[in-house]
């Protein structure tokens, strides 16, 4: 049993910290390497196939900024204060565990997975504010990275409380289904992108991304992406998808899996061949599906009631995906050729000594603002934002715009 005495000391002490907490992770605490930009048409939802899988987009003009994340105080501390806290409230129902009779052991337990389903339900609310701030021009895009970071890390707590739930429970069936349901709840606030930028904030070394995180946001929802380690890493959670109060539209596996094939074809098709594995959460009007396909994985979260998706992740093998070469661009001493993946994906630039070939170091430029560098070996990807972007290459003190297309 633990010491109730340590972890209330502990809990003060961090509690006291929190003034300097706020202050560290204030907004304009990130990196921000370009200015915001807002789309004057509206993403479509759902995009059609072209040999890869199908992208969720947003709804609405969207603002638009690259962040590069690096090692953040204020965001490791506010995240130490979550894990304790959440140890405190898990320390509550273990408390004098072996002396209550088994009728409070389940009170105690149902009230415990409540409150989880609570945590998750503030978690939302946090996500939304600082999404709905960065649109209306209140908030950088610093203030977004880090909630999604932080509110990903508090998910994977809450995650490994409720494994913990189980050497305190009954081994029964509906226990199983009770913290199955709850984890199928917590998976909606996890993802890589806010993953690697949680270890990035939280660790002393730079930022594993090879480019800087694209963040879009508009009143329905928020798209994060980059690229790293070879993948392209992309979220998007829509608000506007996810309505618990409508009565569900998708009565079993069987309708979730036909809406699944109207919403994904590609994904779905031999060309992808693709292993599924999927689970249906009926207290939460919520079908999950993980796809495992030629490309990578899709994961998809499907309302029941409205029948959209309002959570998709997607990791992609850059090798795997369609490639085609947009053109070439010629300036004084420099050329640029631009390779492109299909539904807005992830561009490369390659910049060579147009005379020699040898590759050249440049400055990628959206929207005017410096967004990462080619480096020594003249390559570098770049996730380029759902609003048309003028995108150019800096070279020699020579700029020279390109049109990736579509």
């Amino acid at each position: 049993m633990r010491n109730a005495l340590s972890v209330a000391i502990a809990a003060l002490l961090v509690t006291s910290l929190l003034p300097l907490a706020s202050v560290a992770a204030a907004p304009g605490s990130g990196s921000t390497v370009a200015s915001p930009s807002e789309a004057s048409t509206a993403v479509a939802q759902q995009t059609a196939p072209d040999g890869t899988t199908e992208r969720l987009g947003l709804e609405g003009s969207a603002t638009s900024a690259y962040a590069d994340p690096s090692p953040d105080f204020g965001t490791a501390l506010a995240a130490t204060d979550d894990e304790l806290r959440r140890e405190w409230t898990f320390h509550e129902l273990e408390y004098n565990w072996d002396e209550i009779p088994d009728s409070e052991r389940e009170e105690r337990i149902e009230a415990y997975n409540d409150q989880v389903l609570d945590r998750l339900d503030e978690l939302e609310a946090r996500e939304k504010a600082a999404v709905r701030a960065m649109t209306a021009g209140d908030a950088p895009v610093s203030r977004v990275l880090n909630t999604l970071a932080r509110n990903d890390h508090e998910a994977e707590i809450l995650r490994s409380n409720l494994d913990r739930l189980s050497t305190y429970a009954p081994n029964s069936r509906d226990f199983m289904s009770m913290t199955r349901t709850t984890k199928g709840a917590i998976e909606t606030h996890e993802g890589p992108v806010r993953d690697e930028a949680f270890h990035t904030f939280s660790s002393g070394s730079q930022s594993e991304f090879d480019t800087p995180v694209l963040v879009e946001t508009t009143d329905s929802g928020v798209l994060v992406s980059s690229v790293t380690d070879g993948s392209y890493l992309r979220e998007v959670n829509r608000y506007d998808n996810r309505d618990l109060s409508r009565p569900s539209q998708l009565e079993g596996m069987s309708d979730g899996n036909d809406r699944l094939r109207e919403l994904y074809p590609w994904a779905q098709s031999p060309e992808a061949d693709a292993a599924n594995s999927h689970d249906q959460f009926l207290s939460r009007h919520q079908f999950t599906f993980e796809m495992y396909h030629t490309q990578g994985l899709l994961r998809v979260h499907l309302d029941s009631g409205t029948t959209d998706v309002f959570r998709e992740t997607q990791e992609l093998e850059l090798a795997r995906l369609p490639i085609e070469t947009a053109g070439s661009w010629t300036g004084d001493a420099a050329t640029v050729e631009l390779n492109v993946t299909p539904r807005d994906g992830p561009i490369q630039f390659n910049v060579t000594d147009t005379e020699t070939g040898t590759p050249l170091d440049a400055t990628v430029l959206v929207d005017g603002e410096p967004v990462t560098r080619t480096g020594d070996d003249g390559a570098a990807w770049v996730v380029r934002p759902l609003a048309e972007s003028e995108i150019a290459v800096e070279v020699d003190g020579e700029t020279i715009s390109v049109e990736p297309g579509s």
